[in-house]
């Protein structure tokens, strides 16, 4: 069995797998850089599920026609994994110990610096 030498291919990246990263990491990654409301997070990683999708029905060799619907929905599919990855992480990483002291409870927890994985709604 070979070892893969790249984290990322072409192929790798037309999988479901590899498409839900994808559309889970873009849209956070310009979150990061570009201050975005929610819902232009959500049409980001949308469109970026649709493009994926239809570049793997693009790829197939088959002439179905049918192929390109089925890709519409595979778009769907990619877009509700990565929506219910980037929930997940983003629930999980926003809990945080009940406060102990007084003292604890009168900070402001919210630094202003946006987390990584941060809920699209």
């Amino acid at each position: 069995m070979d070892l893969p030498t790249t984290l990322f291919s072409t192929q790798s990246l037309l999988s479901l797998a590899g498409a839900v990263v994808a559309t889970a990491l873009v849209p956070n990654v310009l979150a990061t850089v570009v201050k975005l409301p929610p819902r232009t997070l959500r049409l980001i990683a949308l469109a970026v599920a649709m493009i994926l999708a239809f570049l793997m029905a693009y790829m197939d060799e088959s002439a179905q026609w049918f192929k390109w619907i089925v890709a519409f929905f595979n778009g769907l599919l990619i877009y509700l994994s990565a929506l219910g990855a980037n929930e997940t992480l983003s629930r999980g990483l926003e809990k945080t110990p009940p406060p102990t002291t007084f003292a604890e409870t009168a900070l402001d927890r919210d630094s202003g610096q946006r987390k990584f994985f941060r809920s699209w709604f």
